[in-house]
Protein backbone atom coordinates (compact mmCIF):
# COMPACT_ATOMS: atom_id res chain seq x y z
CA UNK A 1 0.00 0.00 0.00
CA UNK A 2 2.67 2.28 1.10
CA UNK A 3 4.70 1.23 -2.15
CA UNK A 4 1.72 2.50 -4.26
CA UNK A 5 1.37 5.67 -2.49
CA UNK A 6 4.51 6.77 -2.98
CA UNK A 7 4.12 6.02 -7.10
CA UNK A 8 1.36 7.69 -7.35
CA UNK A 9 2.79 10.79 -5.19
CA UNK A 10 5.78 10.54 -7.59
CA UNK A 11 3.63 10.46 -10.95
CA UNK A 12 1.65 13.74 -9.28
CA UNK A 13 4.85 15.64 -8.74
CA UNK A 14 6.14 13.95 -12.56
CA UNK A 15 3.00 15.38 -14.12
CA UNK A 16 2.79 18.89 -12.77
CA UNK A 17 6.81 19.59 -13.24
CA UNK A 18 5.95 18.40 -17.03
CA UNK A 19 2.89 20.71 -17.12
CA UNK A 20 4.61 23.67 -15.85
CA UNK A 21 7.94 23.31 -18.25
CA UNK A 22 5.25 23.48 -20.96
CA UNK A 23 3.57 26.66 -20.07
CA UNK A 24 2.80 29.03 -22.17
CA UNK A 25 3.71 26.27 -25.52
CA UNK A 26 -0.21 24.58 -25.54
CA UNK A 27 -2.79 26.66 -27.03
CA UNK A 28 -6.15 25.17 -26.86
CA UNK A 29 -8.60 26.65 -29.86
CA UNK A 30 -11.87 27.62 -28.62
CA UNK A 31 -14.98 27.26 -31.03
CA UNK A 32 -17.86 29.72 -30.52
CA UNK A 33 -20.99 28.62 -31.97
CA UNK A 34 -22.92 32.24 -32.33
CA UNK A 35 -19.63 34.04 -34.27
CA UNK A 36 -19.29 30.49 -36.30
CA UNK A 37 -23.08 30.62 -36.78
CA UNK A 38 -23.13 34.54 -37.99
CA UNK A 39 -20.23 33.65 -40.59
CA UNK A 40 -22.54 30.50 -42.36
CA UNK A 41 -25.55 32.54 -42.03
CA UNK A 42 -23.99 34.86 -43.90
CA UNK A 43 -22.82 32.71 -46.08
CA UNK A 44 -26.02 30.84 -46.42
CA UNK A 45 -28.10 33.58 -47.59
CA UNK A 46 -25.97 34.56 -50.04
CA UNK A 47 -25.79 31.05 -51.83
CA UNK A 48 -28.75 29.49 -50.72
CA UNK A 49 -31.71 32.44 -50.41
CA UNK A 50 -30.34 35.25 -52.30
CA UNK A 51 -28.53 33.27 -55.07
CA UNK A 52 -25.44 35.83 -54.81
CA UNK A 53 -22.93 33.25 -55.81
CA UNK A 54 -20.17 36.31 -55.76
CA UNK A 55 -20.99 37.53 -52.11
CA UNK A 56 -21.12 33.46 -50.88
CA UNK A 57 -17.86 32.48 -53.05
CA UNK A 58 -15.83 35.60 -51.30
CA UNK A 59 -16.92 33.88 -47.90
CA UNK A 60 -15.21 30.29 -49.04
CA UNK A 61 -11.23 29.42 -48.02
CA UNK A 62 -9.12 30.35 -50.00
CA UNK A 63 -8.15 26.64 -50.06
CA UNK A 64 -11.26 25.64 -51.30
CA UNK A 65 -11.29 28.62 -53.99
CA UNK A 66 -8.29 26.95 -55.26
CA UNK A 67 -10.19 24.15 -56.27
CA UNK A 68 -13.34 25.88 -57.30
CA UNK A 69 -14.04 28.34 -59.93
CA UNK A 70 -17.02 31.01 -59.07
CA UNK A 71 -18.68 28.89 -62.01
CA UNK A 72 -18.03 25.43 -60.43
CA UNK A 73 -19.18 26.75 -57.14
CA UNK A 74 -22.27 28.06 -58.71
CA UNK A 75 -22.99 24.92 -60.69
CA UNK A 76 -23.01 23.00 -57.16
CA UNK A 77 -25.36 25.45 -55.24
CA UNK A 78 -27.96 24.99 -58.35
CA UNK A 79 -27.54 21.41 -58.26
CA UNK A 80 -28.01 21.11 -54.63
CA UNK A 81 -31.81 23.39 -55.68
CA UNK A 82 -33.31 21.55 -58.49
CA UNK A 83 -36.58 22.86 -57.14
CA UNK A 84 -36.36 26.17 -55.13
CA UNK A 85 -34.81 27.78 -52.41
CA UNK A 86 -35.44 28.68 -48.77
CA UNK A 87 -37.21 31.22 -47.38
CA UNK A 88 -34.97 31.84 -44.36
CA UNK A 89 -32.83 29.36 -42.46
CA UNK A 90 -31.99 28.59 -38.55
CA UNK A 91 -29.28 27.42 -37.67
CA UNK A 92 -29.64 24.92 -34.89
CA UNK A 93 -27.48 22.52 -33.91
CA UNK A 94 -23.26 22.18 -33.79
CA UNK A 95 -20.52 19.94 -33.63
CA UNK A 96 -17.19 21.50 -31.82
CA UNK A 97 -13.68 20.12 -33.21
CA UNK A 98 -10.14 21.40 -32.37
CA UNK A 99 -9.81 23.08 -35.89
CA UNK A 100 -13.30 23.25 -37.32
CA UNK A 101 -17.08 23.43 -36.29
CA UNK A 102 -19.92 22.25 -38.03
CA UNK A 103 -23.56 24.20 -37.96
CA UNK A 104 -26.62 22.41 -38.77
CA UNK A 105 -29.45 24.61 -40.36
CA UNK A 106 -33.18 23.66 -41.89
CA UNK A 107 -35.70 25.61 -43.02
CA UNK A 108 -38.64 25.69 -45.78
CA UNK A 109 -40.31 27.13 -48.81
CA UNK A 110 -43.47 25.73 -49.48
CA UNK A 111 -43.31 22.18 -48.73
CA UNK A 112 -40.13 21.61 -49.44
CA UNK A 113 -37.61 21.34 -46.72
CA UNK A 114 -34.18 22.17 -46.74
CA UNK A 115 -31.61 21.02 -44.57
CA UNK A 116 -27.81 21.80 -44.64
CA UNK A 117 -24.43 21.29 -42.72
CA UNK A 118 -21.89 23.79 -43.32
CA UNK A 119 -17.82 23.41 -42.30
CA UNK A 120 -16.09 26.27 -40.96
CA UNK A 121 -12.50 25.91 -40.35
CA UNK A 122 -10.87 28.02 -37.82
CA UNK A 123 -11.89 29.06 -34.40
CA UNK A 124 -13.60 32.11 -32.57
CA UNK A 125 -9.68 33.59 -32.36
CA UNK A 126 -8.34 33.29 -35.40
CA UNK A 127 -11.71 33.81 -37.79
CA UNK A 128 -13.72 31.14 -39.72
CA UNK A 129 -14.25 30.50 -43.26
CA UNK A 130 -16.41 28.21 -45.08
CA UNK A 131 -14.97 24.94 -46.42
CA UNK A 132 -17.78 22.49 -46.90
CA UNK A 133 -21.50 23.08 -47.38
CA UNK A 134 -24.07 19.83 -47.58
CA UNK A 135 -27.21 19.30 -48.15
CA UNK A 136 -30.00 16.42 -46.88
CA UNK A 137 -33.26 15.61 -47.58
CA UNK A 138 -32.57 13.36 -43.73
CA UNK A 139 -31.76 15.07 -40.46
CA UNK A 140 -28.20 14.65 -40.37
CA UNK A 141 -26.64 12.79 -37.64
CA UNK A 142 -23.43 11.98 -36.43
CA UNK A 143 -21.76 8.93 -33.85
CA UNK A 144 -20.99 12.81 -31.50
CA UNK A 145 -24.32 13.76 -30.05
CA UNK A 146 -24.59 17.48 -31.58
CA UNK A 147 -25.54 20.45 -29.32
CA UNK A 148 -28.19 23.52 -29.34
CA UNK A 149 -27.56 26.74 -30.92
CA UNK A 150 -29.56 28.72 -27.65
CA UNK A 151 -31.07 30.85 -28.89
CA UNK A 152 -31.37 29.37 -32.92
CA UNK A 153 -29.62 31.54 -35.05
CA UNK A 154 -32.01 33.07 -37.79
CA UNK A 155 -30.30 33.09 -41.33
CA UNK A 156 -32.58 35.45 -44.05
CA UNK A 157 -31.02 38.07 -46.24
CA UNK A 158 -30.94 41.45 -43.69
CA UNK A 159 -27.41 39.32 -42.51
CA UNK A 160 -26.16 40.32 -46.18
CA UNK A 161 -26.69 44.22 -45.14
CA UNK A 162 -24.00 44.11 -42.62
Amino acid sequence: MRNSLSISALLFVLTVIAAASCKGRFYVAVQDEHVASKVAGRFMAAAFIKSDYDAAYQQLDSKVQTLWTKEKFQSIVETMHPKGRPDSLTIDEYLSFPKAIELISKGESGDEEFRYLIRLAGNSDAGYSVVALYRSIEPFTSKRKAKKVKPPFKVDVSLLAG
